[in-house]
């Protein structure tokens, strides 16, 4: 289920080979502090995903392995014990609470490992979302999916970033500085490194030339202390299936609806353009305008009033499209501003 543990997976953490457990530290460490900045590669490449089951929602990470396919845990989109798949996954690259450079897109078309599909089995935890276009991968980047050696795992240090579900909603975290993995063996690995619920499918990864290559996934298995240590290794299995994922048809996004007419004025002349969405009082929101409905801008800041509302006064000078970003909340409907006439001349 996404946001916490499989409930299969708590269970199975007791079997996990012993040579796994030695050297785990029972003390919680913190992933590291939220990030603030703009969005930059890799972590606009990681993945906000927002997961409908048919009797629950919950939030879990991926990553952006192809132009068309999201890499995440098999779990955020099947639950064997229920026998569930996800019915939906809002799909949002690079959100950092109002920041939220790119659009989101509702995904129908899921795949998992069959070898989880079948069993359950924690060390084949991985799915595959894939999406209807190439434009937000097109547009934030993907990470590459590599084979890394014992050697090489042994001696180099990682990091991960996700959103976890113990922090406010839409709030990307990540590690201040790499640290190196406690063990691992041919399909798993293990970390202490504090992996929080709802990073379930972040990436494991380094740099790697001009890129970043993810050697594995964090999962979100429970050990016993209740802490999430233990996630996916990536191998020639792993490697397989994103592969055949990044080949198959996507059915057609669930569409979002149809922009509304915000506003009609002249060219340049002040508007004032006012939220829909439901926010928390005095928390930040942002303004944002997009002439394709991929790639978003921020044009206006401020607060929301006692109400959860806001208002920004903008000039337009071409048709937009704008929607308000609401922290805790995410991205609202898109709506249009149609910009007419020529520039008003000056009094």
């Amino acid at each position: 289920m996404p946001s916490q543990p499989h409930r299969r997976l708590q269970r199975l953490a007791s079997a996990l080979p012993l040579a796994l457990l030695l050297g785990l530290s029972l003390a919680p460490m913190p992933v590291g502090e939220a990030a603030t900045e703009d969005i930059a590669a890799p972590y606009r490449m990681i993945v906000l995903l927002d997961v409908t089951f048919p009797k629950s929602r919950g939030t879990c990470t991926g990553f952006l392995v192809a132009t068309r396919t999201v890499a995440t845990a098999a779990h955020c989109l099947y639950d064997a014990d229920a026998d569930e798949w996800a019915t939906a996954v809002g799909v949002m690259p690079g959100v950092d609470g109002v920041v939220a450079p790119f659009a989101r897109q509702i995904a129908t078309t899921f795949s998992v490992s069959p070898e989880y599909l079948a069993t359950g089995n924690p060390s084949y935890d991985y799915g595959a979302i894939t999406l209807s276009s190439d434009g937000l991968g097109s547009a934030a980047g993907q990470f590459d999916l590599g084979l890394a050696t014992d050697v090489h795992l042994s001696g180099a240090a990682f990091e991960t970033a996700g959103y976890g579900a113990t922090v406010r909603w839409g709030t990307l975290w990540r590690m201040g500085t790499k640290r190196p993995l406690v063990t691992f063996d041919r399909t798993t690995v293990v970390y202490e490194w504090g992996i929080a619920p709802g990073m379930s499918g972040a990436p494991i990864f380094e740099p790697n030339g001009a890129g970043y290559r993810a050697i594995g996934m964090a999962t979100g298995v429970a050990l016993s202390d209740g802490r999430y240590e233990v996630g996916v290794r990536a191998n020639e299995r792993m490697l397989a299936f994103y592969r055949e994922a990044g080949v198959g048809t996507a059915e057609p996004s669930r569409p979002e609806p149809a922009p509304v007419i915000a506003f009609t004025t002249a060219r340049g002349r002040s508007v004032v353009v006012q939220s829909s969405t439901s926010a928390a009082a005095s928390s930040p929101i942002v303004l944002q305008s997009s002439s394709d409905r991929v790639r978003w801008h921020t044009v206006a800041a401020g607060m929301t009033d006692s109400t959860g509302a806001a208002r920004f006064t903008i000039w337009p000078t071409q048709t937009m499209y704008y929607r308000f970003v609401a922290l805790g909340v995410g991205a609202g409907p898109i709506s249009r501003g149609v910009v007419i006439g020529s520039t008003p001349a000056t009094p």
